[in-house]
C-alpha cells in the first residue's frame, strides 16, 4: 500500500504541474504495466477484493485507468474501471461544496453560528453535551476544528456496524452516539480534529437552508448532471442511475 500511495502522489502532482503544457506522445506501457501490478498486488494482499486508479499527468503525457480483482465477491464479476465504486468520506467534498455554494448565493455565512441553522433536535442534542453553539461557526464544521467528537472515533461503532449490517444508521443517531461516546475535543476553533460528526451536521445545515433533502441539495446546489457526474448519486437517497 506505501508503494500505492507513491504512486497516486506521484500520478498527483504530475498531473497539477502538468496541466498547462502536454508532452508529446510516447511510449507509457512499462509505465502503465508498472501501475497495473501495483493494483495486482494490492488485491493478492487479501486487503481488498477490489481497486481502481486513475492518473491523469499531462507533463508525462499519461491518461490511464486500471482495475484489478472483482466488482461482485458472490459472482466474480471482474472489476473494470466503469464500474462505480462508494466514494465514503470523499462524500465530505460535495457536502463542503454545497455549503459553499450557498454561501455564494448569500444564503448563509460561514461565520454564522451553527445555531442559526441546525434543526432544533440537534441543537438540544449538543447543548446538552455542553457544546457552545454560538461559538461554532459553519466554518468551524468545514475545516474540522469545531471541538465536535466523531462518532467513528471508536471500535464500539464498528462493532456495532458488523453487529447489525442491515441496520441503516440516521443521522440522528450518529449524532446521538458521539454526544454518548465521547466529550467535546476542546472549544471551537482552538484545536483540528477530523470529524464525520461535524460533517453529518454540515448536511442538516445544507438541508435545512435548500429546504431540500440531502441528496437533491447536492444535485441542484452542485449542478451534477451539467457538470456530467451522471453516475454519481447518493446510495440509499437516490436511485441508481440507468445502466
Amino acid at each position: 500500500m506505501e508503494r500505492l500511495h507513491r504512486l497516486v502522489g506521484i500520478g498527483l502532482a504530475a498531473a497539477a504541474i502538468g496541466r498547462a503544457s502536454p508532452a508529446p506522445a510516447q511510449d507509457l506501457s512499462a509505465v502503465e504495466a508498472s501501475l497495473q501490478s501495483v493494483l495486482d498486488s494490492v488485491v493478492a494482499s487479501g486487503s481488498t477484493p477490489g481497486i481502481t486508479m486513475r492518473i491523469d499527468a499531462p507533463a508525462l503525457g499519461l491518461s490511464w485507468s486500471g482495475a484489478s480483482g472483482v466488482a461482485d465477491i458472490e459472482t466474480g464479476t471482474p472489476l473494470s474501471p466503469g464500474n462505480p465504486v462508494r466514494i465514503a468520506s470523499n462524500t465530505k467534498t460535495f457536502v463542503a461544496a454545497s455549503t459553499l455554494r450557498l454561501w455564494e448565493d448569500g444564503r448563509l455565512g460561514l461565520d454564522d453560528p451553527v445555531s442559526k441553522h441546525l434543526p432544533a433536535a440537534y441543537i438540544e442534542m449538543l447543548e446538552a453535551d455542553g457544546y457552545d453553539l454560538e461559538a461554532m461557526t459553519v466554518r468551524h464544521l468545514l475545516t474540522h476544528t469545531s471541538g465536535v467528537y466523531d462518532y467513528a472515533d471508536r471500535e464500539r461503532y464498528v462493532e456495532a456496524i458488523l453487529a447489525d449490517p442491515t441496520h441503516r444508521w440516521t443521522p440522528e443517531e450518529q449524532v446521538a452516539l458521539a454526544m454518548e461516546w465521547g466529550n467535546p475535543y476542546g472549544p471551537p476553533g482552538e484545536i483540528y480534529r477530523y470529524s464525520d460528526t461535524g460533517y453529518v451536521l454540515l448536511a442538516q445545515i445544507v438541508e435545512s437552508v435548500n429546504g431540500r433533502p440531502l441528496a437533491a441539495s447536492m444535485r441542484e446546489l452542485l449542478a451534477l448532471d451539467s457538470l456530467g457526474l451522471r453516475s454519481t448519486w447518493m446510495e440509499t437517497l437516490e436511485d441508481p442511475p440507468p445502466g
